[in-house]
């Protein structure tokens, strides 16, 4: 991962939460987790999201989001009738890690939707695949960012 990228990244992370703020309810933990979940907890708010401070934010809509969810979802389901198939297990972290990625730069969620969300998808990941980088890396930031900030961690 480009470490420009990641300090952009990380930088607009940080103003979005400096201005808006974190919210003080926690998320809920998921209960039932020995096999990826859907992320079915990423729905459009009901009114327009303020635009993020990157440039690319504004492109990602509630729609696109929808998509890539759907297409994560049907790696889940493939994932779980083959668990032991290497080429759906890739499949479905690239999925997933792409609709993390998207959560988080999208303007279509607010800041305390969309990084506990990109949180639990990078974490759903490791659950199939420990040793993934991209995952690990963004997990390491997210929480540090939280922790920075004096907030609890979304579990």
């Amino acid at each position: 991962m480009d470490q420009m990228r990641k300090l952009s990244v990380l930088f607009a992370v940080s103003c979005l939460c400096a201005m808006i703020g974190c919210s003080g309810d926690e998320p809920k933990a998921d209960t039932k987790a020995t096999e990826p979940p859907k992320q079915t907890d990423l729905k459009p708010p009901s009114a327009p999201a303020p635009q993020g401070t990157d440039p690319g934010d504004t492109a990602i809509t509630a729609e696109d989001l929808k998509k890539l969810q759907t297409k994560q979802e049907s790696a889940v389901a493939a994932l779980k009738k083959k668990p032991g198939d290497a080429t759906l297990k890739k499949a479905y972290v690239t999925a997933s890690l792409d609709l993390a990625d998207k959560t988080m730069k999208s303007a279509a969620l607010e800041s305390t939707e969309k990084y506990p969300a990109a949180l639990r998808i990078y974490r759903d990941v490791l659950k199939v695949d420990p040793a993934n980088k991209e995952a690990k890396e963004w997990i390491g930031m997210i929480e540090s960012i939280y922790q920075s900030m004096g907030k609890a961690v979304p579990k």
